[in-house]
């Protein structure tokens, strides 16, 4: 379980390439949306991925920043589309690729953990 205000990733209790699910949190923006009949797929573009979530993506050396190239899948029934700016991406591993749970825009999943904090609750994917 990723709790995305902490600071630490949870990894599952055994090792990682013994296990089919474990989840993914990354931030940045969306480069391209391809619809199939079966699942949407979504190009990322990277600014920020969680500690444990990073060998799914891989580093763009075309930039002299730390930006990180990578795809997550959504049911085609979701209808994703391309939006701009920044999203905190947050997806499931399953038979080595992410498959999207949620996306909020990132100003809107702040409002959302700042309100929480303020409640005293947790905001956990």
């Amino acid at each position: 379980m990723v709790c995305p205000g902490s600071n630490t990733f949870h990894p599952p209790p055994s090792s990682r390439k013994q296990n089919l699910l474990y989840f993914v949190v990354a931030i940045g923006r969306m480069t391209d949306v391809t619809p199939t009949t079966v699942h949407t797929k979504l190009d990322l573009s990277l600014d920020f991925i969680k500690q444990g979530s990073m060998e799914y993506f891989t580093k763009d050396y075309n930039k002299n920043t730390k930006v990180y190239k990578g795809q997550i899948f959504a049911p085609s029934k979701c209808g994703m589309q391309y939006g701009p700016g920044k999203f905190v991406f947050m997806a499931k591993v399953q038979f080595g690729k992410a498959h999207l749970r949620c996306a909020p825009t990132y100003n809107d999943f702040h409002n959302l953990q700042r309100t929480s904090k303020l409640k005293g609750a947790a905001l956990c994917t």
